[in-house]
Formats: structure tokens, sequence, C-alpha cells
């Protein structure tokens, strides 16, 4: 259906959009059921390759008995579950960097400031 300007164009659109609202529903979910599953699988690879080939450890203790995927900004902050949003902790140290980070010491804490400081800049917090 060609249009004559654009103006026109997006009227159209718009009637469209409130004559079909379950159709943008759909469309809506479908679209995040896709990004959903390809997040799912980014993290997946990450784990795998983490723990598969490299070997994984508490980024700031070095211990490699349980790992724990923690993350930065969390998902009830709306932070990504992607790789520049995750440190793996042992459970010591994923507690304290949920629950009180003061309670970490400075030495601790300047192992994962580069990390938290990239995480920080990827989503615009100071």
């Amino acid at each position: 259906m060609p249009f004559k300007s654009k103006t026109e164009e997006l009227d159209w659109e718009r009637e469209w959009r409130k004559r079909n609202p379950e159709k943008i529903k759909e469309y809506k979910r479908r679209d995040y059921l896709k990004r959903k599953d390809y997040i799912k699988g980014k993290i997946r690879g990450l784990i795998a390759l983490r723990k598969g080939k490299l070997g994984v450890s508490c980024e700031i203790c070095g211990e490699a008995r349980t790992i724990d995927r923690c993350h930065i900004v969390p998902l009830h902050n709306q932070g990504p579950n992607i790789g520049w949003n995750i440190l793996f902790l042992c459970p010591t140290h994923h507690s304290l960097f949920d629950w009180d980070r003061e309670l970490l010491t400075q030495e601790e804490w300047v192992k994962i400031k580069g990390k938290v400081a990239e995480a920080q800049s990827h989503l615009g917090i100071e």
C-alpha cells in the first residue's frame, strides 16, 4: 500500500494498532520469547566455556568447589542476564556481594572493581 507521505503511513499504522490489539500482543510475546531464548543460549554457552574448558573459580578468593553466578546489577532491578553483568563467586562472596557489599575488604573489592565498573558503564550507572 503506497503512502503519499510518512505522516500518512504513521497515521495508518496507528489506526491499525488500535484495531488489532491482540495481534500486537502476540507480536510482542513472540519477540520477547525469541530474545529470552537467545539470552539463555548465550549464558549457557558462557557457562559451558568457563566451566568445561577453563575451569571456574571465585573471582575474589579463587575457590573452585562451588561457584555461583552473581549478577552485578540484579535481574529484579532490570539487570541483563549477559556475560558482562555476571561475576563467578563462591557462595560466601556471593552473599556478601548481594547483601552487604561493605563487608568486602578493600583487597577483595579491588579484584572485581573492573568488572563492576564495566557493567555500570554498559548500563550508564555511575
